[in-house]
Parts: C-alpha cells; sequence; structure tokens
C-alpha cells in the first residue's frame, strides 16, 4: 500500500468522514526525465568550435535544484461545512507530520497565510 492508500485510509478511520467526502490525489512534479538531472543529457557547443560538442563538467551549482522530482500529496475536500473541513485540514496536517512529508511544512506556512488574511478581513471590515 502506498502513502496516498494509507492516507486515505487513515483520514477516513480518524475524521469519521467517508471516501465520498474528500480526495488524496498525488501530483508528480519533474524537470521532465523523473529523478534524473535533464542537463546531463545537454551537449554543450563552443563559441570557437561550433562542431565539437562536450557534456557539461561535474560541478556542483547553486542554480541547479538537489532533487529533480518532487511528490506530492493534496487534500480535496467536497462539499462539507466548515466543522468537518477543519477536522479534516487537522488530521491531514498529523498524517504529513507522520509520513514525513514536506506538504506538513508548507501547510502550517499556509494556515499562516489564512491567518494572517482572516485577520486583516477583520480589520478591514471594521
Amino acid at each position: 500500500m502506498d502513502t496516498m492508500e494509507t492516507m486515505e485510509k487513515l483520514l477516513i478511520h480518524n475524521t469519521g468522514l467517508n471516501e465520498d467526502d474528500f480526495s488524496v490525489q498525488k501530483v508528480t512534479y519533474s524537470y521532465g526525465m523523473g529523478r534524473d538531472n535533464p542537463i546531463d543529457s545537454v551537449y554543450f557547443y563552443t563559441k570557437y568550435k561550433d562542431t565539437k560538442c562536450f557534456k557539461k563538467q561535474k560541478q556542483p551549482s547553486v542554480f541547479l535544484p538537489e532533487t529533480f522530482e518532487e511528490e506530492i500529496l493534496r487534500v480535496y475536500s467536497k462539499n462539507l461545512n466548515d466543522a468537518k473541513i477543519k477536522v479534516l485540514r487537522e488530521e491531514t496536517a498529523k498524517c504529513w507530520k507522520k509520513f514525513e512529508l514536506k506538504s506538513a511544512q508548507i501547510s502550517a506556512i499556509d494556515s499562516e497565510h489564512q491567518d494572517n488574511d482572516a485577520s486583516n478581513d477583520e480589520v478591514n471590515a471594521s
């Protein structure tokens, strides 16, 4: 069983919701070659000898990412009231932490921004 299925089962068990109330989706982002660095497959030409090509030198670069593929789990709610969405959000964050997913960090940041946006709305509404 993969992480997505395990998370789905945990959310059903811990929230009391059923599988029709939410959806867990795995999204994969890459640079077109899976986990491989696409620059390793590119040939470069010199300015002075345009008939001679070479592959990139194996030098570390601050411009290249450390990983070339990421998988992200997303949880979507379907027609739930605010209380159920709150429970689903809390349990989702717990699952992300349990599986040590980077999404847990992103979720914490998003929550902070939502809280800030909500307090700004309250201030602007006054």
